[in-house]
């Protein structure tokens, strides 16, 4: 599979965080690739003229995260 796609990747990251009471605090973020990943993309040349199985559409990491963590002690006020 690492044959068909870069090895890097650049991306946007928005998210946010809130502490809560008892030293808990929760975290959300999103993280969308600007590259494309897909090494086949139109204009890509192919060993021996074989074209590949694998899609040559645009491709790019999406991830969405949900933190939950407990802080053992509370620094400042």
């Amino acid at each position: 599979m690492s044959s068909y796609l870069k090895s890097t990747d650049f991306s946007i990251v928005v998210g946010a965080g809130i502490n809560l009471p008892a030293n808990l605090n929760l975290a959300v973020r999103y993280t969308i690739g600007i590259t494309n990943i897909n090494k086949n993309s139109p204009g890509a040349t192919f060993p021996n003229n074989l074209e590949p199985s694998f899609s040559t559409a645009f491709t790019r990491n999406q991830v969405f995260q949900v933190s939950v963590g407990y802080a053992l002690r509370k620094f400042g006020k």
